[in-house]
């Protein structure tokens, strides 16, 4: 049986483009996101209303393309087991690695996924309807 409510939702997406500003400025300007930051040759953008501080990753390189595609689990126990089965596999990824991006790495090597689908407000209540729940 698979495992059900385990991947929270779509993480931020790392999108390779041979022209940075424009692209930047694109997504800026006529699309509405917000600049969050940089980590080396990327822009961290944030859409409207995204409870995390990356939504697109824009990243300079010599070819357009998706770099990356993260995925955002349903806390850290779902990570956790996650993990563990994507370890089984034999297809784990090489090493932990950590960007604002996409957050410190776990203990096991899993960059591309994140545990902060139900963060809180700083009021302490979860910013999604369904945190908490299962």
């Amino acid at each position: 049986m698979p495992p059900l409510h385990e991947i929270a939702h779509l993480g931020h997406v790392e999108l390779r483009t041979p022209v940075l500003e424009e692209s930047v400025e694109f997504f800026t300007r006529y699309l509405g996101l917000t600049r969050t930051g940089e980590v080396g040759d990327s822009v961290l953008l944030r859409a409207w209303d995204d409870y995390e501080t990356t939504t697109i990753k824009l990243t300079g390189h010599r070819t357009s393309g998706v770099g990356r595609t993260t995925l955002r689990a349903a806390g850290p126990e779902a990570l956790a087991r996650r993990v563990a089965e994507i370890e089984a596999t034999g297809r784990a990824p090489a090493g932990p690695t950590a960007t604002p991006a996409t957050g410190p790495p776990t203990s096991s090597p899993t960059p591309t996924a994140t545990s902060s689908a139900c963060t809180t407000s700083p009021s302490g209540t979860p910013r999604r309807p369904s945190c908490g729940r299962r």
